[in-house]
C-alpha cells in the first residue's frame, strides 16, 4: 500500500474501527505525515455489493426503476 499524496510505502496504522461488515483504518505517512482512511470489507459483504451493482447496471431494472 502506497500513500496517495506521496506514493510512500512507510505508513503507519493510527486508529482502527469496526463498521459494517468489515473495518475502517485510519493510516498516516511517515514520508509526508498526510492522513487517509482505508476500508476492509468481508468477502461475504464484497460478494453482496457486487450483487447490487450488478442489478443497478441491469437495463430492466433501470426501465422499472430509473436511474438510481
Amino acid at each position: 500500500m502506497q500513500c496517495p499524496n506521496c506514493s510512500c510505502a512507510n505508513l503507519k496504522t493510527v486508529d482502527s474501527r469496526a463498521i459494517n461488515g468489515g473495518t475502517r483504518r485510519r493510516r498516516e505517512c511517515q514520508g509526508c505525515g498526510g492522513r487517509f482512511n482505508t476500508y476492509e470489507i468481508t468477502e461475504k459483504e464484497y460478494n453482496r455489493l457486487k450483487r447490487l451493482v450488478a442489478v443497478a447496471n441491469d437495463p430492466w431494472y433501470k426501465e422499472i426503476f430509473g436511474d438510481v
